[in-house]
């Protein structure tokens, strides 16, 4: 019976369930240089929104013409603008088609909603960002040029490809350190993951580009039959005739936008930890999207559940902090002075746009979680699908050149030492006899020197 009792060991529950792994997601994603990486891309990109809404759709407060009848063609996309609430984001207009700015210093302000719904809304919608500052404009370059116009799209192509630029590099450097980390336990600097991110930068951007060139080549061909169908005899039926084709493209393109759309991440997490090229980005997320989709489903649900309880923790604490420095400031200088300083009233005064500064700076932080556990938990999840399809080690990344150990043997004495080699002590080497404890060595002396 003793026997038995030791023999008897404890469950190792990581390894009957690998998906445990993604617990480790929160405490890499909040690495303060993620976080910064995160939150300037939100930042750069929602500052374009911003300026494309001012100089194409011009200002917000004012009202907005709609195309034709409002309830059969307002397309809402992220609902509805609290400053505006007759015109929603994703709405066209006869001016254009509003896209909607995710600034990062949103989090922490406004009132929390810590009901189940509320948190799980809140993780889900913050995880999300980054996938919607791509959907936005592919949803818009999609609608019909009687909603869009022609220049409205040029811009938003232009758009499209800022947002892959940005992410190319933010996102590329946020999952070559989590690939590292996740892996080998090592940390990658700051500078060092940018360059490492902008030095692959084609490939980064070419990743989901390919999706994007296979949509555009199936809209030409659909655009072109629309052309066939506008010929005023006989085109109407020989588009009818032909309908099934525009079908089989619908389904192409249905293929590829649930493709892309699931496994954009895992495209940036391929080329970070392969050290690959944007087509092996590209096909090994389409692998793991169709080939294994249960898998994949069950860690897109691991990962929107942690993501609710982190981006809660960091709404909490976010909040907490604002708002208890506000109200401590205010027991000495009023509540209406305090919210002018912050930006909150209708006027300000002489210091509000450094307190604003500061707020942002650090919400600024906090608004960059929901990005940054996007990106590590789209690499960790790349690493267990990798060892489900293939059997391919936890700890298997690919290493830079200057990141390979140096596995020759170490250097010793003089040539291990640390001083400049002109402050080395010289060994000098003796042409006299001195025998060690009275042993003697053959050739030793002077008389057996040549010439002696």
């Amino acid at each position: 019976m003793a026997n038995e009792s030791e023999d008897v060991r404890p469950v190792d529950y990581i390894r009957l369930f690998p998906w445990l792994h993604m617990a480790r997601a929160f405490r890499i994603a909040v690495d303060p240089r993620k976080l910064l990486l995160a939150g300037v891309a939100l930042l750069a990109i929602s500052g374009v929104d911003a300026l494309y809404n001012q100089m194409f759709v011009g200002d917000p407060d004012d009202e907005v013409s709609l195309i034709g009848d409002r309830n059969e063609q307002v397309f809402q996309l992220s609902g509805v603008r609290p400053d505006t609430p007759d015109v929603p984001f994703g709405t066209p207009s006869s001016r254009g088609y509003l896209l909607e700015p995710h600034w990062p210093w949103d989090v922490g302000r406004g009132p929390l909603r810590l009901s189940a719904s509320g948190i799980v809304e809140a993780g889900f919608g913050t995880l999300a960002r980054p996938w919607e500052t791509i959907r936005d404009p592919v949803v818009a370059l999609l609608k019909p040029l009687d909603e869009i116009h022609f220049g409205h799209k040029s811009y938003l192509v232009v758009r499209l490809l800022w947002a892959l630029v940005v992410w190319g590099v933010v996102a590329g450097a946020i999952t070559r350190m989590t690939a590292l980390e996740f892996a080998r336990d090592e940390r990658l600097g700051l500078g060092q993951a940018v360059r490492y991110a902008a030095g692959r930068i084609v490939s980064y951007v070419m990743a989901p580009g390919i999706a994007v060139v296979c949509l555009a080549l199936v809209g030409v061909l659909c655009f072109v039959g629309g052309l066939v169908g506008r010929i005023p005899i006989g085109g109407e039926l020989f588009a009818g005739i032909l309908w099934f084709l525009p079908l089989l493209a619908g389904f192409v393109m249905a293929l590829v936008l649930v493709g892309a759309s699931l496994g954009w991440p895992l495209m940036y997490a391929t080329i970070s930890t392969q050290d690959s090229d944007a087509f092996d980005g590209f096909s090994r997320s389409y692998t793991f999207v169709f080939g294994r989709p249960w898998y994949y489903g069950l860690l897109l649900v691991v990962t929107v559940l942690l993501a609710s309880i982190g981006v809660g923790i960091v709404n909490v604490f976010a909040t907490l902090t604002t708002e208890l420095a506000a109200d401590s400031v205010a027991t000495g200088m009023t509540a209406d002075k305090v919210a002018a300083l912050r930006g909150l009233a209708d006027e300000g005064n002489a210091g509000t746009w450094a307190a604003v500064f500061w707020e942002n700076a650090f919400l600024l932080l906090a608004g960059g979680f929901g990005a940054s556990f996007h990106w590590v938990a789209a690499t960790i999840a790349y690493f267990l699908l990798r060892r489900a399809d293939d059997g391919t080690a936890l700890d298997e990344v690919e290493l830079e050149f200057d990141e390979q150990p140096d596995e020759l043997a170490p250097l010793a004495g003089v040539a291990a030492s640390s001083q400049p080699a002109a402050e080395r002590p010289i060994v000098e080497l003796s042409t006299k006899d001195e025998p060690a404890a009275g042993d003697s060595q053959p050739g030793d002396g002077e008389d057996e020197s040549p010439g002696g």
